[in-house]
């Protein structure tokens, strides 16, 4: 009888690193942004009432401090200083829209990829079926029921996590999941 791995052996994966050579290059060209940095937690919260604030109000206090020098001295900011902000925003924003555009574009070229894959296997596994019918191919009977098992149980949401690892004792958590 055959022996079925129930996983697949490790294998150099080509997409590992191209996928991580391309993610360099990405955090380079990122990390060119001025003030770019990943927020702390609850950083978030205590910027958005003030990062919030709409350009109508940066314009106003910056005519304000070009009304009065002793306000833009008192205060320690020029006008240049809050139109830049504005213009920083509104060009970086773009910037950020698009790369989530762009991430939305990868996220469907791997699902694509992955349905081809998965269209390829159910068709392989239908003519499994026929071919099994006749006596010479008996050999595909414990695939056919590996395959059939898998194709039964439930998919968990995101993860393609082998049972054995999913068994593994958490660190974090002291060990229990």
């Amino acid at each position: 009888m055959t022996t079925i791995p129930l996983e697949t052996p490790s294998v150099s994966n080509p997409h590992t690193l191209e996928v991580r050579e391309r993610m360099s290059a990405i955090r380079t060209e990122l990390e060119r942004i001025r003030g770019f940095a990943h927020p702390a937690k609850g950083a978030r919260r205590r910027i958005n009432f003030t990062a919030s604030l709409p350009d109508t109000v940066l314009e106003a206090v910056a005519v304000a401090i070009e009304a009065s020098e002793p306000l833009g001295a008192a205060a320690q900011v020029t006008p240049n200083d809050l139109r830049d902000a504005i213009a920083f925003e509104r060009a970086y924003r773009s910037l950020a829209d698009d790369l989530e555009v762009q991430a939305n574009a990868v996220r469907f070229a791997i699902a694509t990829r992955r349905s081809d894959a998965g269209r390829l296997a159910l068709q392989t596994y239908a003519i499994a079926k026929g071919m099994n019918r006749s006596a010479d191919h008996q050999v595909l009977v414990p695939h056919l029921a590996v395959i059939r098992k898998a194709l039964t149980r439930k998919r968990k949401k995101g993860a393609d996590v082998p049972p054995e690892a999913e068994a593994t004792p958490d660190a974090a958590t002291g060990g229990t999941r």
